[in-house]
């Protein structure tokens, strides 16, 4: 258990790490390719990912579920996986590659074709790497996951500025499929590494393991009964970005404001609110996959302590970004703006974040609750339930921007969160039975704590107010956090009111009647 934890911890670390170079890879980018390049791939990128994530959206999950299940070397869920990235991904590269061009016409700019055609080889190469990832999770190693995260985005950042350089003489255009080409040759070398790693670790494994291989045909079915409901609950946020920028923007200038007045507020209330909101959830998906294959084959004390301690460090991680989104929303946004935003861009950027933070709560939950679902089969549960909330936020965004302006968005997106993750808590609730009342006790003193030494913090005569409030108040809570498990307070609690129970049953003991 210590094991697949600190290799969660690792992947989380690896996940942050990753966000990192990917910044140093866009930042030089971006001044490489000028304002129109910069658009051209702009113009791209959501594309791929959209189909990215429909061919290999679920496959990580689901391969991971097959492998825990199949246990040892788990060959027939290698093979199946492999199979259905062969096939998916190809349908998705063609796809790339045919409709391309009149993707870029549809788009309005006809110079994005050639970087979908670099994209094209990129798209099996991703599901491939999906189900070699998901493999190795299965066998309790994230490890492997982390690596390839680094990798991939170390050869991306190298090989995509070299080859935008290397293009630029012949246009804009050549010069972003070079860049584009960088995302391919990441995915290609990190694939060939995790593949190789992954043949010699099951030639590695007992014989023992042979005895419990499946039907290939099998695995393959489970895997797609397991992935398509993940991969389509995982469209439904980007399609709702996508709603929102459309509805927040028109409904904007239907009250008034001016195209280029309404793009502005809508981008200064989204930019911060999901740059920062995003990170919370990175760190629990990495705990959210290595509790999969535990709930999935694991001993019942171990799906209940893998239960606890997941659910509790969600809850910390969520409630951590939650006080610093809601606590400094204005620092936030000076830091992410240092020529200082308008009046109205700040309002719109303050209310988004502090209603992000309390939906960076729900959403980290959230990862909890789908994992125990895909371990009990009914991914479909979390998918449905995450369309259902999509829908009543399309409703709600529709009012609170009305009434909270380009912000509201922010308010609409939290409640859906809050109504998925209920919904989910309520089919997932056996799962959840494991989860004792002091974890949570802990985790919300311990964030307690962090909001006091963070708010006393901003009174200190010192400069860069909001990296020394967030330093103080990481040592206070997980401090405090410390203090709590070590010294286990609420367990000498509970003993202590048991025995005062006891003497209480003593010394006022109702008198027979005679």
């Amino acid at each position: 258990m210590k094991k697949i934890y600190g290799s969660a911890a690792a992947l989380a670390v690896a996940g942050i790490a990753a966000k990192l170079i990917g910044a140093m890879h866009k930042l030089p980018l971006i001044a490489l390719l000028g304002a129109e390049g910069t658009g051209l791939y702009q113009l791209a990128m959501p594309v791929y990912a959209a189909v990215l994530m429909l061919m290999s959206g679920g496959s990580v999950a689901a391969v991971s579920r097959e492998s825990a299940r199949e246990g040892g070397r788990a060959i027939s869920a290698l093979k199946a996986g492999a199979l259905l990235s062969l096939v998916a991904g190809t349908a998705g590269g063609a796809f790339l590659a045919l409709a391309g061009g009149g993707i870029a016409a549809l788009q309005g700019n006809a110079n994005a074709a050639p970087s979908y055609l670099a994209l094209a080889p990129a798209v099996p190469l991703s599901c491939m790497l999906a189900s070699l990832r998901g493999w190795w999770q299965g066998r309790r190693n994230l490890m492997p996951t982390a690596v390839s995260q680094l990798s991939e985005q170390a050869v991306k950042l190298v090989c995509g500025l070299a080859l935008a350089s290397a293009m630029m003489p012949h246009g804009a255009a050549y010069a972003v499929a070079g860049a584009t080409l960088g995302i391919t040759a990441g995915e290609c070398a990190t694939c060939a590494v995790m593949l190789v790693a992954a043949v010699f670790s099951a030639r590695k494994a007992g014989k023992e393991a042979e005895e419990k291989a499946v039907k290939v045909s099998d695995a393959l079915w489970r895997i797609v009964k397991d992935a398509v409901p993940i991969s389509l609950g995982a469209l439904v946020l980007p399609a709702l970005a996508l709603t929102d920028s459309v509805m927040i923007v028109n409904i904007l200038t239907n009250g008034g404001i001016s195209a280029s007045a309404a793009t502005a507020l809508y981008g200064a209330a989204s930019a911060p609110a999901s740059a920062i909101a995003g990170l919370p959830p990175m760190l629990t998906a990495a705990y959210a996959a290595a509790l999969l294959p535990v709930l999935t084959s694991g001993s019942e004390e171990e799906k209940r302590r893998a239960t606890a301690s997941t659910a509790g460090m969600a809850f910390l991680a969520g409630a951590a970004g939650a006080a610093v989104m809601i606590a400094f929303p204005r620092e936030i946004t000076d830091v992410l703006y240092p020529s200082g935003p308008g009046e109205e861009e700040m309002r719109a950027a303050v209310t988004a974040l502090r209603a992000a933070g309390v939906g960076t709560i729900f959403s980290c939950m959230k990862q909890i609750t789908s994992a125990s679902l895909q371990a009990e089969g009914r991914a479909y549960v979390s998918a449905l339930t995450m369309l259902g909330a999509g829908a009543v936020k399309a409703a709600l965004t529709a009012l609170t921007v009305r009434v909270f302006g380009a912000g509201g968005g922010a308010i609409a997106t939290a409640a859906a969160y809050a109504l998925s993750f209920a919904a989910d808590a309520y089919f997932a609730r056996k799962s959840l039975k494991r989860v004792s009342v002091p974890t949570f006790l802990k985790c919300s003193l311990a964030v307690a704590a962090g909001c006091f030494g963070g708010i006393a913090a901003r009174f200190l005569p010192v400069e860069g107010a909001l990296p020394v409030a967030i330093v103080c108040g990481s040592v206070f809570c997980l401090t405090t956090l410390l203090v709590l498990v070590i010294t286990d307070t609420f367990g000498l609690a509970g003993r202590i009111a048991t025995k005062a129970k006891i003497f209480g049953a003593l010394f006022f003991n109702k008198t027979k009647k005679y």
